[in-house]
């Protein structure tokens, strides 16, 4: 193999790909006798093999390392499966990278299902577009001359988790950040009874004075927060005027429209007040049936667990959900957190028009719910054989391809990146 460049200048300029694979890459080829070094500057690469994060390969460089008659690796993560922005718009620097190493699924259709909201609730499903036509085939000859790479999005942490016999495990963990759909999955699980008194939202730190000014949640919100020791009591968002409730000036609150509830934009919810989610949660109500309030005010008020209580956590329960928006990382580190600990991730129906590495298959590596929620019960109707079944399966892979404790990831996982760099020279 030629000499291997690695560009990886402190300070990182993304913390994740430089402590989880540059730096062990670089640690690992050291030891197995490869021509491998660190560099601080492009001008430093001539023909050879550079490996960078994507947020480096700018048009300019691209061209530059080619010019040096460079093999050209990028280490690609966008928290979607969207290309960097650092090369996406230009498709001649782009089509000069030889290995993107895309820390996501890779979307085999051009159109997805995904969920649509309407003004009084209703949940109903359209096709929507990765991309535009012209685009679409450019990132199709990407694929077929073996452009994209598609990588796992492995945890910080390597887990030991004891595993928890099928019939002492239970209910569905749903638990982040307060995102807009993952919230709709939870009030969902909550109609029919499934969700672990663990599910919830990370609230806590909006509500602190050294939150940035402009995520801190709004003084009357703040105020109420401390005074109930952390928490939000559902009693005090009915005695709060309106205008005190959210500091969401997106969403004029509670006058609804045709795009109030809609998924489009749906940033305009995530990691907002407590009270908008209250209104949100009263109108589901009203149109979907009964949840319990109580549970809906103890979901605000959950807190960060070390890894190793969240392993014994996850392994307690059956299942754990998620869902994000649309074309994002639907294999998130959490998929390997409850491989580890043996329990069934539930994933929205789009995750199976996703390539993954290592090859992930529906029903036997994850199980998918509708997108708008049509057949939750049915998910969650799951024998010990299907159960084992796939955890086993799953467990195997992260023994395989995600646990590595010498190195912080798996010596299997970095011997196919040198293997995909090696087929590609």
């Amino acid at each position: 193999m030629k000499n291997i460049y690695i560009y990886d200048p402190e300070p990182f300029l993304h913390d994740y790909v430089s402590h989880k694979f540059l730096t062990p890459l670089l640690k690992y080829g050291t030891t197995k006798g490869m021509t491998i070094k660190k560099i601080n500057s492009f001008d430093e690469a001539k023909n050879g093999i550079v490996l960078s994060f994507s947020g480096h390969l700018k048009s300019d460089v691209i061209k530059k390392l080619k010019e040096d008659n460079n093999f050209i690796g990028s280490f690609d993560i966008t928290d979607s499966t969207w290309l960097s922005e650092a090369y996406r718009w230009d498709h001649e620097a782009c089509s000069s990278l030889d290995a993107i190493f895309k820390f996501s699924g890779i979307p085999k259709y051009q159109y997805s299902q995904e969920l649509q909201i309407g003004e009084d609730l209703t949940y109903y499903k359209h096709d929507y577009p990765y991309m535009e036509d012209k685009e679409w085939q450019y990132f199709c000859n990407l694929k077929e001359n073996n452009k994209i790479i598609p990588m796992p999005h492995i945890p910080w942490q390597q887990y030991n988790i004891v595993p928890i016999h099928y019939l002492k495990k239970r209910d569905v963990l749903v638990r982040g950040g307060n995102h807009y759909l993952r919230f709709h999955l939870f009030l969902n699980f909550l109609k029919f009874g499934l969700t672990s008194k663990w599910s919830g939202f990370f609230m806590a730190d909006y509500h602190k004075s050294k939150m940035d000014a402009d995520h801190r949640f709004c003084d009357n919100c703040c105020e109420i927060w401390n005074r109930n020791n952390n928490r939000f009591p559902y009693e005090e968002y009915l005695n709060i005027p309106i205008y005190e409730k959210c500091n969401n000036g997106h969403i004029p609150w509670p006058i609804t429209d045709e795009t109030t509830f809609q998924n489009k934009n749906n940033h305009r919810w995530n990691n907002k007040c407590i009270p908008i989610y209250y209104w949100l949660t009263e109108t589901f109500v009203n149109k979907h049936g009964y949840v319990d309030m109580k549970k809906v005010e103890d979901c605000f008020s959950i807190f960060y667990l070390h890894p190793d209580d969240l392993g014994n956590v996850l392994a307690h329960h059956l299942f754990t959900a998620d869902y994000k928006w649309i074309y994002s990382i639907d294999i998130p580190p959490r998929f390997w957190e409850c491989s580890a600990a043996k329990t069934v991730s539930l994933m929205p129906r789009w995750t199976r028009n996703q390539t993954h590495f290592p090859n992930l298959i529906e029903n036997e590596h994850y199980i998918t719910f509708d997108e708008a929620f049509e057949d939750l019960e049915l998910v969650m109707d799951t024998k010990q054989e299907q159960y084992d079944h796939i955890t086993n399966n799953c467990y195997n892979l992260y023994q395989k391809w995600i646990k590595g404790e010498e190195y912080g990831i798996s010596i299997n996982l970095m011997n196919h990146i040198f293997n995909q760099i090696e087929e590609r020279i």
